[in-house]
């Protein structure tokens, strides 16, 4: 009996020790995939729901990801870019796609998130103001949206826009906007902060804002729905000195990066796939984006693909000169600037590899 109970302890000892042995390493495979290759889920989380995320939903509906073995955990959405940037941080995510200079905020604080692609490279902001205030304008100032985008900046003195709060990239690039042409954005314009882009919107349309700021395809709206024109269109080229201002970052922690470098390739894999679909087949594309706004109609769906492509002619690579340009805009508008470096804000170890296939 004895021989018998010892090797009894043997046995659970030897189970118990080989358990505790292999914990960190299975927790470490469910976390990266099986180091990299098995199936993984990725806690993903983007500011809104706009055209600013078409490889996304190209993606998602293409089945793309699940191609990869990534099973994606759709976070709830966090419109303020300096927010949304630091869910990474705390767990809630561990992909965002944020505005760029939701990044750059953290980067200057010494916080250890990285940017592995600029997602949009081309800004798709746009500012509507209700037919009202346009005839209103054009009578008072001899103002139309044809007008050159100076005088059309400069009309905006005294209106009230609604926008999302201090703190989003859309912010960043219209007070960049308004300052370029010599309005201060504490005075002349008042900024009404609201951060439901429905709610922005609706703003604007009932009289409570003059207009508002948004991405695609909310800007469209009132277009579409004939109570509104398009006043800046930066898609359109409307600002030459923020032309080619990134919008939208993939971001990640860089601990999540140092411990997951497989699978953040894996899930770029799926986003470069997502692009090559966008420049050599658009019609398909748009069948896939589509797939994600089902309520929306085809008219306004229309208007605002085919003003969002360009932003996504160029790839998710991010560059020096890129950087520079939308640091460049983003620096003026903090209230304690610090300039960063390429290094600090971006790793494209990933991007770059995936580019390479």
């Amino acid at each position: 009996m004895s021989r018998l109970r010892v090797a009894a302890v043997l046995a659970v000892l030897s189970v118990l020790l080989v358990a505790c042995g292999s914990s960190p390493n299975a927790e470490h495979a469910s976390k990266a995939g099986d180091g990299g290759k098995g199936p993984v889920t990725v806690k993903y989380l983007q500011a809104s729901d706009s055209f600013a995320y078409l490889p996304y939903y190209i993606a998602s509906n293409e089945g793309y990801f699940k191609d990869q073995g990534i099973t994606i955990d759709r976070q709830p959405n966090i419109g303020v870019s300096s927010q949304a940037a630091q869910s990474v941080l705390v767990g809630q995510a561990d992909i965002a796609a944020v505005g760029t200079t939701g990044v750059y905020s953290l980067e200057a604080q010494g916080r250890p998130a990285k940017s592995v692609a600029a997602l949009t490279q081309q800004s798709i902001l746009e500012l509507a103001l209700r037919n009202d205030v346009v005839k209103k304008l054009k009578a008072t100032t001899g103002t139309t949206p044809d007008s050159p985008i100076a005088q059309r900046v400069k009309a905006l003195k005294g209106l009230k826009i609604a926008i999302v709060p201090e703190g989003a990239i859309s912010r960043v690039q219209f007070e960049a906007t308004l300052k370029t042409y010599g309005l201060n954005p504490d005075k002349d314009v008042k900024l009404i902060p609201i951060e439901d882009p429905d709610a922005l919107v609706a703003a604007a349309k009932t009289g409570h804002t003059d207009g508002f700021v948004f991405s695609l395809p909310n800007t469209q709206a009132p277009v579409t729905d004939g109570w509104g024109q398009t006043w800046i269109s930066y898609p359109r080229g409307d600002v030459p000195a923020l032309k080619d201002n990134y919008l939208i970052d993939l971001e990640t922690s860089a601990s999540y990066l140092k411990s997951n470098p497989a699978v953040v390739k894996r899930f770029l894999t799926a986003m470069q796939k997502a692009f090559d679909l966008l420049k050599t087949d658009p019609a398909a594309a748009e069948v896939a984006v589509k797939k994600s706004f089902p309520d929306m109609t085809d008219k306004l769906f229309n208007a605002a693909y085919g003003a969002t492509l360009p932003a996504f002619t160029t790839g998710m690579v991010p560059t020096q000169a890129g950087f520079e340009r939308t640091q460049k805009t983003w620096l003026p508008t903090q209230d304690h600037p610090k300039a960063l470096t390429f290094g600090q804000v971006y790793d494209t170890t990933a991007v770059q590899a995936v580019g390479a296939q």
